[in-house]
């Protein structure tokens, strides 16, 4: 099954005997938190959770599908999660 923020904050609300809204909102901040220091070049890693680390792609060569003509893929930055081990070895029943 796959959850989404609005499953994840009801969830959240009753473990912790929270409001759905207030739960949103502390959902929200820990996501902008960790946009914000991924943006700033930071590596994020929760501790028996997951790390997430920016990573920079090369610009690479390509060819236009199209034309067959060759092309540049610029450089581009992308985020890479990684679980804990304590995590996966959780979730896969270790």
């Amino acid at each position: 099954m796959k959850i989404n923020r609005n499953m994840l904050a009801r969830i959240y609300a009753k473990k912790y005997n929270i409001s759905i809204n207030e739960a949103k909102r502390r959902l929200d901040q820990m996501a902008e938190v960790i946009v914000s220091e991924l943006e700033q070049g930071n590596d994020i890693m929760l501790n028996n959770f997951f790390n997430f680390k920016v990573r920079e792609r090369k610009a690479k060569k390509a060819r236009d599908l199209h034309t067959g003509e060759p092309t540049i893929i610029p450089a581009t930055k992308t985020v890479v999660v990684q679980m804990a081990a304590p995590t996966k070895r959780r979730i896969q029943g270790k």
